[in-house]
């Protein structure tokens, strides 16, 4: 006679932490829809990469893909531009010249973007 197992008790805590807010904010949102629009045979990925950038720094873009061959990565900016995510994409753009990263905001509801140069 094999016993079943009790019901488990009601989950008080999780195990395995995961976030349900929203991955990008309202301009990044937009952002995304826009590059849908006129690129849609990118595959675009949200957060999907961190790069370190020196022993215990990290810069994670909103947004990479590959295009063509090369790998891009895009920080969304809104109205204000922190000094930290202005010093993060230099150094990454330095640290990584392979990838093409490029800086975007929005003014009066056109795209503007920077394309970040390393220093050589």
């Amino acid at each position: 006679d094999v016993s079943m197992p009790k019901p488990m008790a009601k989950t008080v805590s999780t195990r395995i932490r995961q976030s349900t807010a929203p991955a990008l904010n309202k301009t990044e949102r937009r952002f995304v829809e826009h590059m849908k629009a006129i690129r849609p045979d990118l595959t675009l990925r949200v957060h999907a990469k961190t790069y370190l950038l020196a022993n215990g720094v990290r810069y994670t873009p909103e947004v990479t893909a590959i295009v063509e061959g090369v790998e891009w990565a895009w920080e969304v900016k809104g109205k204000k531009i922190w000094d930290d995510a202005v010093v993060k994409i230099k150094v990454a753009a330095q640290t990584f010249p392979e990838i093409t990263w490029i800086m975007v905001w929005e003014e009066k509801g056109t795209w503007m973007s920077q394309k970040i140069l390393p220093v050589l």
